[in-house]
């Protein structure tokens, strides 16, 4: 084949849409039907407005807040200031369709990006679509056009990073965009407290799950020694980031005894309410949780099985073994 038909065939396959296009438009269309109405379903996208206007005046985040009319001069941890300096920039620039638009974005992106590294990662294209619209229906309930849209994107940057290294499809060096994660995320929302459960999950597991054998999808993997000391010395620079903000190492206590004092102001507010099953939010979590375990059980059962035909073609007579000796 010429040069030129390549050329042609190729910008023709780009043409063609794919399931990550049809993500998309699956996406803004399920936007697009809940509207604005929906995405300022509670007055805390006018708070943030309000408080990044404030910031942009005064030059400063504020320590009290400047709005309350029953807790004026109390100290106030402004702690989403960075996502409430963009949305009254956007505000400023595009009034609320501006804001609308970056909500549209931010809720797209993560899905987006996940699943295209789900297919990167080798998982079924229709299983992996389907999987990530499931989170997306989970997550519908919460899409306000407020800063935690921001979290997700993060966590699921996080995660691919994570996921990446871990996997062995990328090397250790790659951990070195945690930090700054964790520094821009800990300024956006208080979400940030989930990055270290993650990355805690993934320490254990590369613990208790040593890899005495590489398995055939690992052959030729960048690295294969243990992964637990540069994920702990990720983990720690990344936490020492989250303390350069405003407040310091106050901020992360402040978060972390809000949720678990369970004070008045957290069983006053409806959003951390526990799932039920007569409302949507709650039977779509459901439903996930089932399709997590199912896919857990799935992965568990294939282990084994993998590990039984390993088993059966060490024990032939004859067989070389290929891999590393262990006593």
């Amino acid at each position: 084949m010429s040069v030129a038909p390549r050329r042609a065939a190729s910008s023709h396959a780009w043409l063609r849409p794919g399931f990550a296009d049809l993500l998309v438009v699956f996406l803004v269309i399920l936007v697009a039907s809940i509207g604005g109405r929906r995405l300022f379903g509670d007055a805390d996208a006018a708070t943030h407005v309000a408080t990044g206007s404030w910031i942009l005046d005064h030059r400063q985040v504020p320590r009290v807040d400047p709005f309350s009319g029953t807790h004026a001069g109390v100290e106030w941890f402004a702690h989403e200031w960075l996502a409430d300096l963009g949305s009254a920039l956007l505000y400023r620039a595009s009034g609320w369709n501006g804001l609308v638009a970056a909500a549209a974005l931010l809720i797209a992106l993560p899905h987006v990006v996940l699943f295209r590294f789900l297919v990167r990662r080798g998982d079924d294209v229709l299983a992996a679509f389907g999987a990530v619209v499931a989170a997306a229906a989970t997550a519908s309930s919460h899409w306000l056009a407020r800063p935690h849209l921001l979290t997700v994107v993060c966590l699921v940057l996080w995660t691919v990073t994570l996921e990446s290294v871990v996997g062995r499809r990328s090397r250790s060096r790659l951990l070195v965009w945690l930090p700054p994660l964790a520094l821009l995320w800990t300024n956006l929302h208080g979400g940030f407290l989930v990055a270290f459960g993650v990355l805690l999950c993934y320490g254990v597991g590369e613990v208790v799950a040593p890899r005495a054998a590489p398995s055939p999808e690992r052959a030729g993997a960048p690295e294969s020694r243990s992964l637990v000391r540069p994920l702990v010395v990720a983990g720690v620079v990344a936490a020492a980031c989250t303390l350069l903000n405003p407040w310091g190492w106050r901020l992360p206590v402040h978060l972390v005894s809000f949720f678990t004092i369970h004070g008045p102001a957290l069983q006053a507010t409806t959003e951390f309410a526990p799932a039920a099953a007569d409302d949507r939010a709650g039977l779509a979590l459901f439903v996930f949780t089932g399709l997590c375990l199912a896919g857990v059980a799935c992965g568990l059962s294939g282990a084994a099985v993998e590990s039984r035909a390993q088993g059966r073609g060490a024990a032939r007579p004859g067989r070389i073994p290929t891999g590393p000796f262990h006593p």
